[in-house]
């Protein structure tokens, strides 16, 4: 069973246990109203407090929404070699590049790419 799985089986519960209580109220007169609304509040605020773990589940952890913004951040990427090589009566610059942040090394031809090939680090000269 997942994490989202076992909350949602909970909210369900919780909202099952609403519905009693104010079945209870309904059908007892003696029933106190201010401790079985209380418990309702109670048990609206834990779903409440359920349904916003899953959001932040599903944005992920701060880890990965850290990681994430640093590969936004432009970063220089370690030019390995450089080379020129002439074909067809051109000139071009061949880069042989790594990437700060993985290490992945890749081959470019003029320039620098907007990103890693491989971990999508933002990189620029």
């Amino acid at each position: 069973m997942t994490e989202n799985m076992a909350i949602e089986i909970h909210i369900e519960e919780n909202l099952h246990r609403i519905g009693v209580i104010e079945e209870f109220l309904r059908t007892n007169s003696e029933a106190c109203d201010k401790e079985c609304t209380k418990n309702i509040q109670i048990l609206t605020k834990v779903n409440r407090a359920l349904q916003e773990i899953q959001q932040y589940h599903a944005i992920g952890t701060v880890e990965e929404c850290r990681e994430a913004r640093e590969k936004q951040m432009t970063k220089q990427p370690i030019i390995l070699c450089k080379q020129s090589t002439k074909s067809e009566g051109q000139l071009f610059t061949v880069n042989y590049l790594k990437c700060p942040t993985c290490g992945n090394t890749f081959t470019y031809f003029g320039g620098i790419p907007n990103n890693c090939h491989k971990c999508g680090q933002t990189l620029k000269i």
